[in-house]
């Protein structure tokens, strides 16, 4: 049974248009977030086995983030990411297993001391027990005292009884508290701590949908010292202002003390921290805690190890953010020290919100709408990864002219390479979309990435239209602070875009399928290529110089040919024919086998044609049945107000 209903809707858009921010963390959240972040949680959980990343851990991680992230997947735990960082060489592993060896040995022997002692010291209690026995046993000398006696130790028996029921209902609610604060409490939050400070308005890296093996996040760009000056915990500003955070100093110590979950988070970050310094990229840095390179290194290792990423989407227009001739952020690109050239760095330049003003203007038609590319604030050019150049459903784009297309098509274009970064079917091939803040931009792509999945029915598969919808809505846009009542307000209506593009996406050529067998094709030609090159290595001989300084192979091809070489190549008339007999015999068989193959093939073309009509049909049906449900709601509930 569905629990979302047309009234919730309603209520959801209503809530998103009349709150510019929405309280999303605080000692009291409202109603309203409470129950939005418990209906995402449940229509996740229809189809995946969930765990939650507390906000509210200690410190606030970011207050532009839901209250409890949600992931559709295990993660690592601080054990784990604590060897993950950077890795471990052989000969230190080796080392640990020698040490571990001698402890188990010294363990035994410890264990073996301790039986002994524990079975001397259990016969001790027997023969004391039975003397005290002999002592106890009182002399029955009247019926009156032993009716006596029963009563007394009837009602002695009575009373802890009482006691007893009472503490089993009170250890009751505490293990049912605890267990819910335990699903809460994430060993990865100590990794989040740092690595906060690395992105803008600390927008860390987080997955937003799990789907084929991997994991899709999003955050904001990367942060400049400016802003650690500002934010940081050790920030000189906050110490001459006498600044002074929510969570004071005693406070933790008093949950140190108390939760040992909180202790081994702390003791992994101290661990996380101690593995980081060893393994510092460029050793003319200065590594001290909260500084940059502590802060980069541990960005770095959270998309690298625990969400795997490879590819980065980075849609901002500028290379460096400037603010009052002060550089605020920057992409990947821009690191001084090149940490972040591990990753495969798209710089897909996307419009910001102003543009939208255009398609309000227009009557919501986003044909025509093209961006001034002119302007000087546009540092940063379209630069994608020349190995996706060469896939073949690229292969027909051509993107030296981005800055000719207008907003569908440029949508359009960078929602393709964004699917073929999705269906790499290599490990380790995550992906993560950024823009600026990370709140305009990329719920765009991100949302439309879902929605394309869901079409084709790779991610929520047991959620209606209408569920999806408050999902998508509520969870990818609300919780993630996307400002509604202000954009539109000023006109800038990317929120309505995203719905209306979704009439351009029903082609076969955003449907996920179609990638995933280009790339089964594409990377059986590379391996094929690399089979030939190595049979070809061998080629021809070594060159060697004779006596007389003419040049010889050592294979014997050159010009002087042994006569043995030539006997062997004389053969009689009838070998000849003989040997074209049986090889015309070879070829009819080959040219059968091959007809065969044909034939087979065709008959599966058809029916995976048939298969994939009745599936392009369905993903048509179901895009359409969302985007008449969103124009319905959003011409009712958020537009009728501005209007009015």
């Amino acid at each position: 049974m569905s629990i979302i209903t047309e009234k919730l809707l309603e209520e959801l858009f209503i809530l998103y248009s009349q709150n510019s921010v929405l309280k999303l963390h605080g000692d009291t959240l409202p109603i309203e977030t409470e129950k939005l972040q418990r209906t995402c949680e449940h229509l996740f959980a229809l189809d995946y086995n969930l765990t939650l990343i507390d906000n509210n851990f200690q410190d606030i991680l970011c207050q532009t983030y839901p209250p409890k992230l949600i992931l559709t997947h295990t993660v690592p735990t601080i054990q784990e990411i604590t060897k993950i960082h950077f890795g471990e060489t052989e000969e230190n592993l080796d080392d640990k297993e020698r040490k571990s060896k001698k402890k188990k040995k010294g363990n035994q022997k410890t264990k073996k001391k301790e039986k002994k002692t524990e079975e001397k010291e259990k016969e001790k209690e027997k023969e004391t027990k039975k003397k005290s026995k002999k002592k106890d046993v009182p002399k029955q000398k009247n019926e009156k005292n032993t009716k006596n006696q029963k009563k007394e130790k009837e009602i002695e028996i009575v009373k802890p009884k009482k006691k007893t029921k009472k503490k089993k209902k009170d250890k009751e609610q505490k293990k049912d508290t605890q267990t819910e604060q335990k699903e809460l409490k994430h060993p990865l939050s100590s990794t989040l701590l740092i690595s906060r400070d690395a992105r803008c308005r600390k927008r860390f890296p987080i997955e937003f949908c799990y789907a084929l093996n991997k994991s899709l996040c999003r955050s904001s760009t990367l942060s400049k010292g400016i802003e650690l000056m500002f934010t940081g915990k050790k920030s000189p500003l906050k110490t001459l202002s006498g600044f002074v955070p929510h969570t004071s100093t005693r406070k933790k110590k008093k949950i140190r003390n108390k939760d040992p979950e909180i202790q081994l988070i702390q003791n992994g970050k101290k661990e996380i921290l101690r593995e980081i310094k060893k393994n510092v990229v460029n050793k003319k840095e200065k590594f001290n805690e909260g500084t940059i390179p502590e802060v980069r290194l541990v960005d770095i290792a959270l998309m690298k190890k625990v969400w795997k990423i490879k590819y980065i989407v980075d849609l901002m227009v500028e290379i460096k953010k400037e603010k009052y001739k002060l550089i605020v952020s920057s992409s990947e690109k821009g690191d001084s020290y090149n940490r972040y050239s591990t990753f495969s760095i798209n710089s897909m330049p996307y419009p910001g919100v102003e543009l939208f003003g255009e398609f309000q203007k227009n009557d919501y038609n986003g044909k025509g709408v093209i961006y001034d590319w002119d302007d000087p604030i546009n540092t940063a050019t379209l630069q994608i990864d020349p190995k996706l150049l060469k896939f073949p459903l690229l292969k027909k784009i051509n993107f030296q002219n981005y800055q000719k297309w207008d907003i569908i098509k440029l949508t359009q274009n960078y929602l393709k390479v964004i699917l073929t970064m999705i269906s790499d079917p290599r490990e380790n091939t995550g992906l993560d979309i950024h823009c600026l803040s990370g709140w305009d931009r990329t719920p765009l792509f991100c949302s439309l990435a879902r929605m394309s999945l869901w079409a084709d029915g790779l991610i929520h598969k047991s959620l209606s239209p209408l569920q999806f919808l408050y999902l998508v809505v509520g969870y990818d846009w609300l919780l993630f602070a996307h400002k509604l009542n202000d954009r539109v307000k000023n006109g800038y209506e990317i929120f309505h875009f995203c719905f209306y593009f979704l009439q351009f996406i029903q082609n076969d050529e955003f449907k996920l399928l179609n990638y995933q067998k280009k790339w089964d094709e594409f990377l059986l030609k590379k391996k094929k290529n690399k089979n030939k090159n190595k049979n070809n290595g061998g080629g021809g001989g070594e060159w060697n110089k004779g006596k007389s300084g003419d040049k010889k192979k050592s294979n014997g091809k050159g010009k002087n040919k042994n006569k043995n070489d030539l006997k062997k190549k004389k053969i009689t008339k009838n070998g000849k024919n003989e040997s074209r007999g049986k090889k015309s015999e070879k070829s009819k068989n080959k040219k059968e086998k091959i007809q065969k193959n044909k034939e087979k093939k065709e008959s599966m073309e058809h029916d995976t044609r048939d298969e994939n009509i009745e599936s392009n049909s369905q993903r048509v049906e179901k895009l359409k049945e969302l985007q008449n449900i969103f124009t319905k709601f959003y011409k009712k509930n958020v537009l009728s107000q501005f209007l009015n």
